[in-house]
C-alpha cells in the first residue's frame, strides 16, 4: 500500500476544501436567486409576519447544496470525509429529518413538544451512525470520561444549539451570519488539529452560507425560516463532534461552546426568563438580545454589526482556548464570563436609564 507524502496529502486536502466551499457557494447563491418565486408559488409565508405576507424557508438555499455533497460523499467517500461511509449515511438520514421538520413549521406551524421530539429522533438517528461523546472536556482537569451516559449530554447538546440559533433568528442576517462566523472558526481550528471531517463540513457550510447571506443581510430578500435556523443550529452541533482524534480533547463542546457563546446565551437567558414569569419556557417572546437592542434605537444593520463582532471575539478566544494550556484556558475561561456579565449589566442599566 503506497503512502502519500505529507505535503501532497495536504495539496489534497486543500483542493478538497476549495471544491466544497465553491460547491457549496456556487449551489447557494444559485438557489437563493430562484427560491423567491418559488416559495411563493407554493405559500411559504411567515405567519407571524401577516399581512406583509413575508416568504419563510429561505434556508432550503443552504440545505440542498449541503445534503447533495453529503449524499455524494456516503456515495463516494472520498478521502476528504475520512469518517466511515456509515456515520455519513446516518449524519445525511438526521438532517433530512431536521430539514423536514423545519419545512413542516414553515409551511404548517409545528407545536414546541412535536419539534423537540423530532429533534431528539434526529439526535438519535445521527448516533445510530456510531457518534458517541466519549469524554467531555474539563478545563480544570483531565477530560471526563462519561461512558455509556455520553449520550444524554450528547442529544442536550444538539438540542440546545439546534433551539438556541432558531430562537437567535429574529432579525435579517443575524443567525445566519452568526452561523457563518462558526462554521469559519471551526474549520480554522480543525484543520489546523488535522480533523479533516470536521473541517471538511465546515468549509463545506461556509460556502453554504456565503452564497445564501447576501440575499438575507438587511434589508433582506429571503429569510432564513425554521427550514433554515433549525438546520444550521442542527448541523453546527452535529459535525463539531463528529471526529475526535488529536484535537477532541479540546474541541468536544468546550469551543464549540464558546464559539456559539451569543445564541447559546440568549436561548439560556430566554429560558430562565419565561420561568420566573411562569410562562411556557418554549413559547417565543420579544425579550430576546436582538430585541433589546433594537428598543434602544438601534437598526438591525447595527445589530447585526455588532454582534457580527462580539462572534468574531469569541471565535478568538476559542482559538485561544484551543491552542493554549490548560491555565491559560481558565484564566480565559474567567474573563470571559466577567465580560459577557458586565455586558448584560450595562445593557440592563441603559435600558432603565431609557425607561
Amino acid at each position: 500500500m503506497n503512502i502519500l507524502p505529507v505535503e501532497q496529502l495536504q495539496m489534497m486536502f486543500w483542493l478538497s476544501y476549495v471544491l466544497l466551499f465553491g460547491a457549496g457557494i456556487l449551489g447557494a447563491s444559485f438557489l437563493a436567486r430562484r427560491l423567491p418565486a418559488f416559495l411563493e408559488r407554493y405559500g411559504f409565508f411567515d405567519q407571524k409576519s401577516l399581512p406583509q405576507r413575508r416568504l419563510t424557508a429561505g434556508g432550503i438555499a443552504i440545505i440542498v447544496p449541503f445534503l447533495a455533497v453529503l449524499g455524494a460523499a456516503v456515495i463516494f467517500n472520498p478521502l476528504a470525509f475520512n469518517a466511515e461511509r456509515r456515520q455519513l449515511g446516518f449524519l445525511f438520514a438526521a438532517l433530512s429529518i431536521i430539514a423536514a421538520l423545519g419545512l413542516y413549521d414553515d409551511r404548517k406551524g409545528a407545536s414546541p413538544a412535536l419539534k423537540i421530539a423530532v429533534q431528539t429522533l434526529a439526535a438519535l438517528v445521527f448516533m445510530a451512525g456510531g457518534q458517541s461523546l466519549g469524554f467531555i472536556t474539563n478545563p480544570f482537569h483531565s477530560a471526563i470520561a462519561v461512558g455509556a451516559w455520553g449520550a444524554v449530554p450528547l442529544i442536550l447538546w444538539i438540542l440546545a444549539i439546534t433551539n438556541a440559533m432558531n430562537l437567535i433568528d429574529g432579525i435579517d442576517g443575524l443567525a445566519a451570519g452568526i452561523a457563518l462566523i462558526s462554521a469559519i472558526t471551526l474549520f480554522a481550528i480543525s484543520h489546523i488539529f488535522a480533523e479533516n471531517t470536521l473541517a471538511s463540513f465546515a468549509v463545506l457550510l461556509t460556502g453554504c452560507l456565503f452564497g445564501f447571506i447576501r440575499m438575507n443581510l438587511p434589508p433582506a430578500k429571503l429569510f432564513l425560516g425554521d427550514t433554515g435556523s433549525l438546520f444550521l443550529g442542527f448541523a453546527l452541533a452535529a459535525v463539531s463532534v463528529i471526529e475526535r482524534r488529536k484535537g477532541s480533547v479540546t474541541l468536544t463542546l468546550l469551543v464549540p461552546m464558546v464559539i456559539l457563546t451569543i445564541p447559546l446565551l440568549d436561548a439560556a437567558l430566554a429560558f430562565f426568563r419565561r420561568v420566573l414569569r411562569g410562562q411556557n419556557p418554549m413559547r417565543g417572546d420579544s425579550g430576546h438580545l436582538h430585541h433589546r437592542l433594537r428598543r434602544l434605537g438601534l437598526s438591525d444593520t447595527q445589530i447585526d454589526m455588532m454582534l457580527y463582532l462580539f462572534s468574531s471575539y469569541l471565535a478568538i478566544t476559542a482559538g485561544v482556548l484551543a491552542f493554549f494550556p490548560k491555565e491559560t484556558s481558565m484564566v480565559v475561561l474567567i474573563l470571559l464570563a466577567i465580560g459577557i456579565f458586565i455586558a448584560l449589566e450595562i445593557l440592563r442599566a441603559i435600558e432603565r436609564g431609557i425607561k
